[in-house]
């Protein structure tokens, strides 16, 4: 597999400043632009340290280092074109002081067009982020150009997703269960502003969920409120890895969380470890938690293989018994449940999207999905509002 190399930060402290714009046809050798080509077909599996081991995403073209605004969790709009024979993706990667990747990036899809094809997105920034780097990614040519990114508030991240979310198909109003009382300290903090760190710990899902902005959303429900959300990730993994004390520690504890969200889709069943790492944390550190079923995954739907791209017929969903089993997990060591998994199977099934319409592969988002896991989060904790 060919790896894109870090680029260190400290050692260039020139990196670009924001905005940012490259109006041209975007190639290798301009302005710190480079192509990574890949050794690898696309059926041949590849390793993204978010991610785990999936099918190779393709060469890259990778934008030079932008420095990060001052502000921890600031917001950036992202916008660019592209005309490609195949589908691929965007990403963005963060680097630290040190000039190191962190693990928790950005993946979003681009699909197959003719024409030259606007797309806008939003994001936020980590944690210790000094800079982040995009890249367009595919197996065929890769044509992009006009690329620009800026900073921008809150509010414009709600504009940008409410116009976004105005072009798929509606969650019901009640698509989750609400809050409630189930987290008292977090709603007050909501409520009534302060720092509030949320560490949102699991695999590639979790990580989408993350990115799906949800926190601005609930910023304009709650204008006080001030989440710090952390995601500790790691590619196709669970408690069962999580439990380890010395993983424990550096993926919870050494993240100082206020709220504690565990969720993915990568925990192998395993209610013991899962257990276990409510009680270890419980045991260390005075936060609240949060026990959530993992949604996306591959599309379950009924299709037709010769065409794909057909809108299908609203079916149900059948459901998983192993949420039930978090909910009693949860009801036993008195945490709270967000059954993400149900809301999403029922939305994906009354959707009559085509096949994959919210995926950007196999099993994850593109940035349909991370939308619709952004609004149940919103709903979750907005219900009562």
């Amino acid at each position: 597999m060919t790896e894109s190399s870090s680029v260190s930060i400290s050692a260039t402290p020139s990196a670009m400043v924001l905005p940012y714009r490259q109006a041209s046809n975007v190639d290798a050798g301009i302005d710190g632009w480079r192509f990574i080509p890949s050794d690898l077909k696309p059926e041949q599996m590849e390793f993204v340290p978010s991610e785990g081991a999936y099918a190779s995403k393709g060469g890259r073209l990778e934008s030079p280092a932008l420095a990060c605004v001052s502000q921890p969790y600031a917001f950036y709009r992202l916008r660019f074109q592209t005309r490609w024979a195949k589908s691929g993706y965007y990403a963005v990667f963060f680097q630290d002081q040190a000039g190191l990747d962190q693990v928790d990036d950005i993946y979003g899809g681009v699909e197959a067009s003719s024409e030259w094809t606007r797309h806008e997105y939003c994001f936020r920034s980590r944690e210790h982020a000094a800079a982040f780097r995009m890249q367009w990614v595919s197996h065929g040519p890769l044509a992009v150009r006009e690329v620009t990114v800026e900073p921008v508030d809150r509010t414009a991240v709600c504009a940008w997703a409410d116009g976004f979310y105005a072009t798929l198909p509606p969650t019901c109003d009640r698509a989750v269960e609400p809050c409630g009382d189930a987290l008292p300290r977090t709603m007050r903090r909501l409520h009534d502003g302060g720092a509030w760190r949320v560490v949102m710990l699991g695999d590639s899902i979790i990580n989408d969920t993350n990115n799906s902005n949800w926190d601005a959303l609930l910023a304009r429900r709650y204008p006080q409120s001030q989440l710090q959300i952390i995601t500790s990730v790691r590619g196709a993994t669970g408690c069962w890895h999580y439990r380890e004390k010395k993983h424990l520690q550096t993926y919870v504890l050494d993240r100082r969380p206020d709220l504690l969200i565990i969720g993915g889709i990568s925990h192998r069943k395993d209610l013991p470890a899962i257990r276990d790492v409510i009680t270890q944390t419980r045991a260390a550190r005075d936060c609240e938690i949060l026990l959530m079923s993992g949604p996306m995954g591959p599309d379950w739907r009924d299709r037709d293989e010769a065409d794909l791209s057909a809108r299908l017929p609203a079916s149900t969903y059948a459901g998983d018994p192993f949420n039930d089993q978090l909910a009693e997990l949860a009801k036993e060591t008195n945490v709270a449940f967000l059954d993400m998994n149900t809301s999403w199977g029922r939305y994906l099934g009354k959707s009559q999207a085509s096949w994959r319409w919210f995926h950007r592969d196999a099993v994850h988002a593109n940035d349909r999905g991370k939308q619709i896991l952004g609004r149940l989060l919103e709903q979750y904790f907005t219900a009562e509002v």
